[in-house]
């Protein structure tokens, strides 16, 4: 993936300016975690993480929470802690309804997390059926890309050709 350099710059200058609503902060700083783990920064996301971490209320909103908590997985998985991750990311989802819209998105992180551990079956059964009915052509992308990795990750070839075979039958 590209980036814009700028954008590290950008997340500086709001770390200094700062905002008054904890939770809009909050939110702000689990996204910056993310994206400085996605560009394997991982001093970056640690530091981001513990100026954050500081700050933490118990008062804040359950979404800014689930964000907060996967962004920590993240930090985990930096680290190679991949059991302590995917324990963060279960846990994140037990905190939300899964009715809600956004519930879908948690559980997408969580999926990939997994894929990238070959460990997508451990997902249960309604989250499972939950990814595999999109609602959109970028979702069906996503989660097929998921299970090729998880087959790749786990030597599953075979099933990885059929899933390819599959998806292109789309």
């Amino acid at each position: 993936k590209t980036h814009d350099p700028n954008l590290l710059l950008d997340i500086d200058q709001a770390l200094i300016i700062g905002h008054p609503d904890k939770d809009v902060y909050l939110l702000f700083m689990a996204h910056a975690v993310s994206y400085t783990c996605m560009l394997r920064q991982s001093e970056k996301a640690k530091s981001l993480y513990s100026l954050a971490n500081s700050s933490l209320s118990k008062k804040i909103n359950i979404v800014v929470q689930v964000n907060w908590q996967q962004a920590s997985a993240e930090i985990k998985s930096i680290d190679s802690k991949f059991g302590e991750a995917i324990q963060l990311m279960a846990e994140s989802l037990k905190l939300i309804d899964r009715e809600l819209p956004r519930y879908r998105i948690f559980l997408i992180n969580f999926a990939r997390m997994l894929s990238l551990n070959g460990s997508l079956k451990v997902l249960n059964k309604l989250d499972f059926k939950l990814l595999n009915s999109p609602t959109n052509e970028r979702q069906d992308y996503l989660f097929t890309e998921m299970k090729l990795v998880n087959c790749v990750m786990i030597g599953a070839f075979k099933e990885g050709f059929d899933l390819l075979a599959e998806h292109r039958k789309k």
